[in-house]
C-alpha cells in the first residue's frame, strides 16, 4: 500500500537536490497520492482529494477523473495494459455511494469498476495482485477481500476470532496462497497516551488459516506499511524514525533506526533484499529527506533533501531509477551504480499475458548474446536461458499462472534490463 501524508502548508519552497533528481511534472489539482512507476518513460499519479488520475509517458498527460470517488489511495499495474486503482468515500453521499475499485485493460484508455456486485462503505486502502487473476484488497470496514478470477467475484477473508482489529494497515500477497496482513489490534492507556497494539500476521493457504508472526506495543505510534521481497526477506515501517527488518520469515525482528529522533518515515520503497530508498519528515525543520541502503538497511545514506515540504510517495523500478511525490510536484530519479553509466537494453516481450509461447524481441543486436533470467515472485529463479537472435520464442507453458520477472544481463552479468510478465 502507497501510505498518503498530506503536506498541510507549502511555502517558501527551497530544494536541496543531488544531482540525479529532476521535477517532471506538476499538479494544477492539489497535492500527490499514490505512484505507481511502469517504466521510466511511463508513470501514473494520482492526487489524492481531486479523484484525478494522470498517465504521465514521455512527457505528455493523460488525465481520468473518477467522480466516484471521494478519495484516491493507491494505484497497482501487472503491465502496461492491466491496472487497478482504489480509493472510496469516508461519508457516503447520492455522488459516492460505495468503495469502489476500478480496473483497466487498455492501459488506462477505459476503466470499469469491478466491485459492482460487492457492496461496501469506505475507502480500499490497498491492493495486492499476485498474479493475473488474484487480487486482494483491505478496506476500512471489510478488512480483507479477495477476488481469485480479476474481479468477477469476491469474498471477505476471515480473521482467527482471538483478533479485533480496529485499522487495517497493510497486506501483501507474494503468491495466491503465500500473504500478509496487518493491522491495528487495540489499544492501551499509558501516561504518554496510547499504546497501540500493532499485529502482523502469515497466511500460506490464501487466508484459510493465520499465524502470528509479528506483534509489539508502539507508544503513540503504529506500523504503516509492509514489504517482503521472499517469505524470508521483509521489512515492516512504523511512524517513528524506526523500521523493523526480518531475515527468517518473521521469526526474529531487528530494529534499525533512521535519521534522528526528529525524523518520521513517510514512505518506504523496497528494490530488492539489499536496496531500498524511504523518505522521513523532520517537524522541527521542516525538512524531508531521502535515504537510500544498499546492505538491507544496515546503514542508509541521505540521497537527496528538500525544505519546507514532505516526500510523501516513492516508487522505483530498479535499484537506481525511481520517482518521488513531493507536495504537487512528481520527481524522478535517473540515477548510476558505482559512477558507472547504467547500460539499458531496449526489448519487448509479445504476447503478454500469454499461456504458452512468447517471443523476446531486441531492438539493439550489437548487445548480443545476452543470458535470460525468469524469476518468480519469492525471486526465485524457474528458467535461465542465453540468447543469441534478435527474435527469441520461450515456451511459458510449463510455468504456474502467476506474475514473473523476466531479467536480461550481458555476458558478463550485468543487467540490462528487466520486465514483467504474466503468464495465464
Amino acid at each position: 500500500m502507497k501510505n498518503i501524508y498530506l503536506s498541510l502548508f507549502l511555502f517558501c519552497l527551497t530544494t536541496n537536490l543531488n544531482a540525479q533528481w529532476t521535477k517532471i511534472h506538476e499538479s494544477e489539482q492539489g497535492n500527490l497520492g499514490a505512484i505507481h512507476a511502469i517504466s521510466e518513460q511511463e508513470v501514473w499519479v494520482a492526487n489524492v482529494w481531486q479523484n484525478n488520475l494522470a498517465k504521465i509517458e514521455n512527457s505528455n498527460i493523460q488525465t481520468n477523473n473518477f467522480t466516484p470517488f471521494g478519495f484516491l489511495s493507491d494505484i497497482e499495474f501487472l503491465n502496461q495494459q492491466i491496472g487497478y486503482v482504489s480509493g472510496g468515500c469516508y461519508f457516503v453521499f447520492e455522488e459516492c455511494p460505495s468503495t469502489t475499485l476500478y480496473k483497466t485493460s487498455d492501459g488506462g484508455e477505459n476503466w470499469e469498476n469491478v466491485f459492482s456486485n460487492f457492496f461496501s462503505i469506505g475507502v480500499v486502502k490497498g491492493i495486492s495482485l499476485p498474479s493475473e487473476n488474484d487480487i486482494f484488497a483491505f478496506a476500512d470496514y471489510d478488512g480483507l477481500i479477495h477476488s481469485p478470477d480479476a474481479g468477477e467475484t469476491w469474498e471477505t477473508i476471515s480473521l482467527p476470532q482471538e483478533y479485533m482489529p480496529n485499522t487495517y494497515i497493510d497486506a501483501q500477497f507474494l503468491t495466491p496462497e503465500l500473504g500478509y496482513f496487518a493491522f491495528i489490534n487495540g489499544y492501551d492507556v499509558i501516561p504518554e497516551g496510547y499504546a497501540w497494539e500493532s499485529v502482523v500476521l502469515l497466511t500460506e493457504d490464501g487466508g484459510d488459516t493465520w499465524q502470528q508472526v509479528f506483534s509489539t506495543q508502539l507508544p503513540n505510534n503504529q506500523l504503516t506499511a509492509i514489504h517482503f521481497t521472499t517469505p524470508e526477506i521483509g521489512y515492516l515501517v512504523a511512524q517513528d524514525n524506526q523500521i523493523y527488518k526480518t531475515e527468517n520469515g518473521g521469526q526474529s525482528w531487528e530494529t534499525l533506526a533512521i535519521g534522528s529522533d526528529q525524523e518520521r518515515v513517510l514512505s518506504f520503497a523496497l528494490v530488492n533484499p539489499n536496496v531500498a530508498y524511504l523518505s522521513t519528515s523532520s517537524g522541527e525543520e521542516f525538512k524531508s529527506r531521502i535515504y537510500k541502503t544498499e546492505n538491507g538497511g544496515q546503514s542508509w545514506m541521505v540521497d537527496a533533501s528538500f525544505d519546507s515540504t514532505f516526500v510523501e510517495q516513492l516508487h522505483f523500478i530498479d535499484e537506481e531509477n525511481g520517482f518521488a511525490g513531493i507536495g504537487n510536484e512528481l520527481y524522478q530519479r535517473m540515477g548510476t551504480t558505482n559512477t558507472t553509466e547504467l547500460v539499458r537494453l531496449d526489448f519487448k516481450i509479445f504476447p503478454n499475458p500469454s499461456s504458452d509461447l512468447i517471443t523476446v524481441q531486441f531492438e539493439d543486436v550489437s548487445s548480443l548474446p545476452v543470458s535470460i533470467i525468469v524469476r518468480n515472485q519469492l525471486g526465485q529463479a524457474v528458467m535461465e536461458k542465453q540468447i543469441l537472435d534478435s527474435n527469441t520464442s520461450i515456451s511459458i507453458r510449463h510455468f504456474p499462472s502467476s506474475v514473473y520477472y523476466l531479467e536480461i544481463k550481458d555476458a558478463d552479468g550485468s543487467p540490462l534490463g528487466t520486465q514483467k510478465l504474466i503468464k495465464k
